[in-house]
């Protein structure tokens, strides 16, 4: 036993020895002193033991004044050692002995043991012998006299310039250096000498001393383009260049990985340009037909007497068969002005280098010389690795699209990149089009107005009249706009003579055109006006002849065939002038006509101004008179009988077709009684209709009573002719039989009616319940409606509902509540079936309270669909099933995993004592051995339910029909079934600190115990942040936005799960106007980002902020953000660039995250996917790699729905992007009308700024020249009323938001001056009422606007009258967690009762109360 336990200490012995030596220690060596004192022909043996390879230092020749022995150096018999011997040593063998590591390894100067060895010689007194040498040295530095002695019993002396010197502090000896001199001057350089005497011999070494001044020595610059891509088998050339004094030594080398024949170095020089007292030197790196083991770090290094500056470079060798191009610019998009210059410059990184091509935007290639002339249009340089662009005198006809092509020789790799380029120019308008210079009174005008501009003008049309001051707009107009051309029509009537002007403005300015019309009453503003029929012999004639009183003078004049005045000498011709508003007249008449009047008659008119007559001809012709006559009737004076029972609803026709000179006029007659041709209305029984000049009669409807004599005449002054028809008209009598059949179709109809009206009644009433939810189309979804400009979150309950995931009502059976909020409640429950592996599995089940309103029942189905198209992730709460067979009596269960520990903000706070902070004081970064044994001695949260979480279907084991036929669910059993429950009354949104929170608010609590609960350690805060932003870049990678995002919404499982929850319920609450007009509508201001709080604009930036409010909780263990900072400074500080200080326990790299996450502008924040690397990199890669692997079944998962069978429409819709939510520019469908005159401005759709660009009346969030925020507070007096439950909280509910910043992101927005501005404009506008009918919607509200919606478009009341009645405010109060309440006006209330609940898509408001504008 002895010799065993002896064993094992021998054992444990050479393990240590091996460890030290293992791990820089260093190699032991012998003998182990620090000095040797040998006499000259003496051996020198010196032995170095170590396991690892090893290497000897000792003193060598470096000149021929420096003489050594043979060195052998063997290993010795025994292993893990070596030999050094000198077998003869002589005086040139003083010196440092050293023995070291040489495996590769850099162990450190520290790791070497050295021996300082004297071989005392009396014939050499020095180690080396006299050379003379000169020693440079630079002012104030140091320098050391080699004057070494072989005897450490040798006294050296030294003397300058003869003159022995004594050491002090700048004079320094050392045996084994010699002679430091230290803060060397000038004055210093000059001769030394150094002298040993002993046993009467005197030997000395003389050294000449230069001290120079230091010079300025510049880091060496290395030439990196050939480094871009260096394939194998290319000659590589690499030049590094510096600037150095002339009158300076210097070395520039490389110092390369390995050396062979193949590697070369040259040396250029040449005088500086610009500095004659420096050389500019270049050394070339020259590598021929370069390997694959070429590749590693290459130093480039300027050595002088005083120092020396190295800069690295490193290469990787690519193989030739792999090319590529990539292109890469700064900017992608430019605005610019008109007669701007504009250069692009595009990064080429190809392989080989590829061939350039600039395309214009009609696909044209640009060509252009380099550099530019004052003449040239383009330019275009193309280096190997930078193409260039120049574009000069830029105009409007230059914006578009542009494309840099980069081809490859072969063109097997075409990369192409396009630049945007806008050119904004002031508007150009030109003449107007369809423009007559005269117009009838009252006639209607419709003229074109086209103008130039980029951004587009808008137009405006005016219309002043002659000698009135006023000048009217007109808006009965319409746009047809292009790229830069706006074409806008205006219609109006002519009323007045004065000036129609267009114009066109942007904000770089104006342009209008205006024209002159003048109103008269004589067509085209000349001519004449003759008889409306045709002229007979004996008629009296009048023609007229009318010039605009705008353009003549009232000379007018008539003219016979010969162009000589009319003779008035005969009595039957008379001339008379006249005047009207607008014209002047010249009437000629003649009375009788004769046939000799038959000829071309002239009217010329005098013009002002001008000596020129204007003329007009007309032919008069004159007709012989002849007395009326039929050409052709079917009328025989005669009978004609009908039948009614026959020739029902049959028209009679009846003509009389005649001639006549003068033209006869037809009448007719019935019973002789004369008809009234001009009213064809109906008349009693009998219908009359009278065509062709009244030369026919159609009798329709035929009755008894219209029979008659019908007779027609035709009469003119020289006689008549008429003709009759005597029509008898008789009726048919009925049978018992036929009145009896009649009757009894009549009773069945009526029972019909009386069926078919309950049954619609009935469905009716279903469907009103449906509508009263929102929920008329919840299965189907409404797909023709989704808008793909829209996110998920504001079409959600547009998606369909699969029937897979119902889950039988009866199959749950329910526990304790786990959690509550104002309108809902979350259950623990157990599924039966749910899970094909379980027979029965524990699930949380989320349901909304039966009083609450229908937004809740909404946002809940909303989320559900959510759910069942996002897929699945670890990290977030997934689907497993729902009740959904009684939605329309808003009974509505979803069924989600169950998490057992709870939300992260009451665990925090529950186990804060026993926090372990594992960050290193001296380091300041995470040690996970820092509480490794407590955290060994406590079991690990959940760690034997790793995998379940993954145990998911997507089919159902029973089947829909399975369950019971109870159809309604009575949401009051399951918190009857625990007493210790927290209750659902409407207090329960109330949490123990008295806290209130939204109402979407899950508030999901743990249910365990704290029996070997793990203790949380910064690993664990680590970890939950790692896994947090993975599930956060899921949501965003599905365009989901969460909007609510705090460690009270994230939810810890088994195996430190965590699990994000209530995404994509917050942004439809924000938006919904029922949730507005609760009154007390709280808000997350404290995790909300500056643009959320001030234009509610919620996108995936706005997520990333809260989730740096979410790592500062969890580094504070779950204290409140911004403590002690009331609302109002909260934001201002934060608009001043104020952040939180750093969590104590976090590390500086974690806060740096959270500072990055806070950034003002929400496109310089990061992407969740950068936060999951960024994270990824403090963790140790086994942790992060394990909570890798578990998400794995999910993504298996996936895969399987979405393999091409399924429609993935999270893809269809637009990300939830803040570049793309904060853009104008999409147009959307199904908007209501909007109330122009309602004063009530509580409900402006996320940003309370407007501009118009049409009248669809739809609202944009995204103004960026903001005047005033969205949110107001309360003054400071009236927050003593509200409950806190400390002072410090209390501080938290002052006023928010009332300075402006000159940050013109954070600028507020003006409502009431965009208000006003557009009240004016619409002031002169209305709308017929009929157009109510265009905004009947569907019967669910999804794509349009519901029926009784009501419409205001009446502008009458005033400005003035308007902000009078109504002066809106929203008051913010604030709550427990640093919630802010958003009360609404009175008025409100009166809306939500006018608004139906079905209408309920959040990108389509209720927009009664909204001033009817559009951005």
């Amino acid at each position: 036993m002895f010799l065993l336990n002896l064993i094992k200490c021998f054992v444990c012995l050479v393990i240590v020895v091996n460890y030290t030596d293992s791990y820089g220690f260093g190699p032991t060596i012998y003998p182990d002193v620090s000095e040797i004192l040998l006499n000259e022909n003496d051996p020198l043996e010196i032995i170095c033991e170590s396991s690892r390879k090893m290497k000897f230092y000792y003193p060598s020749s470096s000149s021929v004044y420096h003489t050594v022995s043979d060195v052998e150096i063997g290993e010795s018999e025994l292993d893990d050692m070596m030999i050094l011997r000198r077998n003869k040593t002589v005086h040139g063998d003083t010196g440092w002995y050293g023995c070291g590591h040489d495996d590769g390894d850099d162990d450190g100067e520290d790791s070497i043991r050295w021996i300082y060895v004297y071989v005392k010689s009396e014939t050499h007194l020095f180690v080396e012998e006299d050379s003379f040498k000169s020693i440079h040295g630079v002012i104030s530095g140091s320098l050391t006299i080699p004057c070494r002695p072989t005897s450490p019993d040798y006294q050296v002396l030294l003397s300058r310039d003869y003159m022995p010197l004594d050491q002090n502090e700048n004079i320094i000896f050392n045996n084994t250096l010699g002679f430091t001199l230290k803060n060397l001057q000038l004055k210093d350089s000059t001769y030394y000498e150094c002298t040993i005497t002993s046993n009467n011999i005197t030997e000395s070494n003389n050294f000449h001393i230069i001290v120079q001044r230091a010079p300025s020595l510049s880091e060496p610059i290395i030439i990196k383009d050939p480094l871009r891509h260096v394939a194998r088998g290319q000659n590589l050339r690499v030049n590094c260049t510096t600037d150095i004094e002339m009158d300076i030594p210097y070395d520039l080398t490389w110092i390369y990985p390995e050396h062979n024949k193949r590697i070369s170095t040259h040396i250029y020089r040449k005088p500086h340009v610009n500095m004659t007292n420096l050389v500019h030197v270049t050394s070339e790196l020259q590598i021929n037909h370069v390997h694959d083991d070429d590749a590693g770090t290459y130093i480039c290094m300027i050595s002088t007497r005083s120092g020396n500056k190295t800069v690295p470079m490193s290469f990787i060798v690519h193989d030739p068969e792999n090319q590529f191009i990539h292109l890469k610019t700064n900017q992608y998009s430019y605005q610019k002005r008109d007669g701007d210059t504009i250069r692009w410059d595009v990064f080429i990184d190809a392989y080989p280098t590829p061939n350039i091509q600039w395309f214009d935007p009609m696909g044209t290639v640009i060509k252009g010389p380099w550099p530019l002339s004052d003449s040239d249009k383009y330019g275009i340089n193309n280096l190997e690795t930078l193409t260039t662009l120049m574009i000069t005198n830029l105009q409007v006809k230059d914006m578009g699209v542009y494309t840099v092509q980069a081809k490859s020789d072969d063109s097997t790799i075409i990369e192409t990149l396009n630049i945007t380029l806008e050119v904004h120019v002031k508007p150009l308008t030109q003449n107007l089009e369809n423009l007559k210079t005269y117009y009838m009174e009252n006639e209607s005008v419709k003229i074109h107005c086209l103008a130039a501009a980029f951004p587009l003008p808008n137009i405006m049309w005016t219309f002043q009249s002659n000698g009135d001051p006023m000048i009217d707009t007109l808006t009965d107009t319409v746009e047809d706009s292009k790229l830069t051309l706006v074409n806008s029509t205006v219609k109006f009537q002519a009323v007045s003579t004065g000036d129609i002007t267009c114009t066109a403005s942007n904000y770089l300015g104006s342009d209008s055109v205006s024209q002159t019309i003048f109103l008269t009453d004589v067509p085209h503003g000349f001519g004449i006006i003759g008889p409306t029929k045709k002229v007979t012999i004996g008629d009296s004639l009048e023609l007229m002849c009318g010039v605009s009183v705008y353009q003549s003078t009232g000379q007018i004049e008539w003219l016979d065939d010969n162009d000589l005045p009319i003779n008035q000498s005969d009595p039957r011709i008379k001339i008379s002038n006249t005047k009207t508003e607008y014209t002047y007249r010249s009437i000629l008449s003649i009375n009788p006509v004769e046939k000799i009047d038959e000829k071309i008659y002239k009217c010329t008119a005098k013009i002002i101004n001008d000596n020129k007559l204007k003329s007009q001809e007309y032919m008069l012709y004159v007709n012989e008179a002849m007395k009326p006559y039929f050409t052709f009737t079917n009328m025989n004076q005669s009978e004609s009988v009908y039948k009614i029972g026959k020739n029902k609803l049959k028209t009679i026709e009846l003509e009389c077709n005649v001639e006549g000179m003068p033209e006869p006029e037809i009448t007719w007659w019935k019973d002789d009684v004369q008809m009234n041709t001009s009213d064809q209305t109906p008349t009693g029984i009998c219908e009359y209709v009278f065509l062709n000049n009244n030369q026919e009669l159609h009798i329709e409807y035929l009755y008894e009573k219209c029979s008659g004599k019908y007779l027609c005449r035709a009469e003119n002054r020289l006689g008549y002719c008429e003709i009759y028809q005597q029509i008898i008209i008789k009726g048919k009598e009925y049978s018992k039989f036929q009145i009896i059949a009649v009757l009894s179709a009549l009773i069945a109809a009526l029972i019909l009616l009386i069926y078919f009206f309950l049954k619609m009644r009935k469905e009716r009433k279903l469907r009103k319940q449906l509508m009263e939810a929102g929920l008329t189309h919840f299965e189907e979804g409404a797909l023709e409606c989704l808008n793909p400009d829209l996110t998920v979150d504001d079409q959600a309950e547009l998606l369909p509902y699969h029937k897979k995931w119902e889950f039988p009502r009866d199959k749950l059976k329910f526990g304790k509540q786990l959690g509550c909020g104002a309108f809902g409640v979350v259950m623990k429950a157990e599924a039966q079936g749910i899970d094909p592996n379980e027979p029965t599995k524990i699930v949380a089940v989320k349901m909304v309270r039966s009083s609450t309103g229908a937004t809740y029942i909404r946002a809940l189905a909303s989320e559900l669909k959510i759910m069942v198209h996002l897929g699945k992730h670890l990290n977030v709460v997934n689907l497993l099933g729902a009740c959904t067979k009684n939605i329309a009596k808003r009974e509505l269960l979803v069924i989600v995993e169950y998490c057992r520990y709870g939300n992260l903000h009451n665990y925090l706070i529950k186990h804060r004592s026993q926090f372990i902070n594992q960050i290193d004081p001296v380091t300041g970064k995470i040690d996970i051995s820092i509480g490794f044994d407590i955290l060994n001695r406590s079991s690990s949260v959940g760690s034997n339910n790793r995998i379940k979480y993954a145990a998911l279907s997507f089919s159902r084991s029973l089947s829909v029909g399975s369950s019971s036929d109870r159809d309604s669910v009575d949401l009051s059993l399951p918190h009857q079934i625990d007493s210790k429950g927290v209750s659902m009354s409407p207090d329960g949104m109330v949490l123990s600190n008295n806290s209130v929170q939204p109402g979407w608010r899950s508030n999901y609590r743990g249910d365990y115990k704290d029996k070997n609960i793990k203790p949380i350690c910064t690993q664990d805060l680590l970890s939950w942040a790692f896994q947090v932003a993975r599930g956060m870049e899921y949501l965003s990678q599905r365009k989901v936005l969460h909007g609510d995002l705090a460690a009270r919404n994230i939810l810890l499982a088994e195996d430190n799960i965590v699990k994000i929850c209530d995404f994509g319920l917050a942004k439809t609450m924000y938006n919904d106007d029922n949730y507005k007009k609760q009154g007390d509508a709280p808000l997350p201001i404290k995790w909300m980002a500056i643009e959320s709080i001030r234009d509610r604009i919620f996108s995936t930036q706005s997520d990333v902020w809260s989730f740096g409010i979410v790592l500062w909780e969890f580094f504070t263990l779950a204290e409140t953000p911004y403590p002690g900072m009331e609302a109002e400074k909260q934001y201002l500080k934060l608009i001043e660039g104020y952040r939180m200080e750093k969590p104590e326990y976090a590390t500086n790299e974690v806060y740096n995250i959270m500072n990055k996450c806070w950034q003002a502008k929400p496109l310089l924040r990061p992407t969740f996917t950068g936060l999951v690397d960024s994270i990824g990199d403090l963790l140790d890669e086994s942790v992060k790699m394990h909570y890798v692997d578990l998400n794995t079944p999910y993504i298996d998962m996936n895969t399987m729905l979405h393999d091409g069978t399924n429609n993935d429409y999270l893809t269809m819709m637009s990300a939830p992007d803040h570049a793309t939510i904060s853009s104008a520019t999409n147009d959307y469908v199904n908007q209501p009308i909007i109330d122009i005159n309602n004063k009530d401005t509580s409900y402006i759709c996320m940003s309370p700024n407007s501009h118009k660009t049409d009248d669809s009346g739809i609202f944009s969030p995204r103004e960026k020249n903001n005047d005033e925020i969205h949110f107001k507070f309360p003054s400071r007096e009236s927050q003593s009323n509200l409950n806190s439950d400390s002072e410090s909280e209390a501080l938290e509910l002052s006023p928010m938001l009332k300075n402006e910043d000159d940050d013109n992101y954070l600028k507020p927005i003006n409502v009431q001056a965009r208000r006003e501005e557009f009240v004016k404009q619409r002031q002169a506008m209305k709308l017929k009422a009929e157009e109510k009918d265009k905004l009947n919607s569907r019967d669910s509200g999804y794509c349009n606007t519901p029926s009784n919606l009501k419409i205001h478009h009446d502008f009458d009341s005033s400005l003035s009258d308007y902000k009078m009645k109504k002066k809106h405010k929203y008051d913010m109060t604030k709550v427990h967690d640093n919630y802010v309440n958003v009360p609404t006006d009175v008025d409100d209330e009166k809306f939500s009762q006018d608004t139906p609940d079905s209408f309920t898509n959040p990108s389509y408001i209720h927009v009664a109360n909204i001033p009817h504008t559009k951005i």
